[in-house]
């Protein structure tokens, strides 16, 4: 099932903050969407990285060391630079009291057992 959160703005441009926008908040608010979007925009940027793969993989067993190899890393390399310079945007807008306030409780069911709950 396809969920579509957000919209583009330019259909001839990228996926990306700028030019997205959300179709429905949870609660509203700037510090929420602006969350949201910038997780779109990293996964749009993963997609080249995610692409190659399973290429870096075959490269990998059958020890290919040459330019094939190099050029698929290095789309690797990229992909994980432009996410991690995404990733860097999250405080232009959002602040780290409303995340803890307003965001971060929707995702507190993937939270780690405590100790002593893993135990009972």
């Amino acid at each position: 099932m396809l969920c579509i959160i957000y919209f583009r703005f330019d259909m001839k441009r990228e996926i990306e903050c700028g030019n997205i926008a959300l179709i429905q908040n949870f609660l509203g608010g700037i510090d929420e969407e602006w969350f949201i979007l910038i997780h779109v925009d990293i996964e749009r940027k993963a997609a080249p990285g995610m692409a190659v793969l399973h290429a870096c993989l075959d490269a990998a067993e059958t020890a290919d060391r040459g330019a094939s190899r190099n050029a698929l890393l290095a789309t690797v390399q990229t992909s994980v630079e432009s996410m991690y310079a995404t990733l860097k945007r999250m405080p232009e807008t959002v602040r780290s009291l409303h995340y803890y306030q307003r965001v971060r409780p929707y995702n507190s069911w993937m939270e780690e057992p405590s100790r002593s709950s893993a135990r009972a």
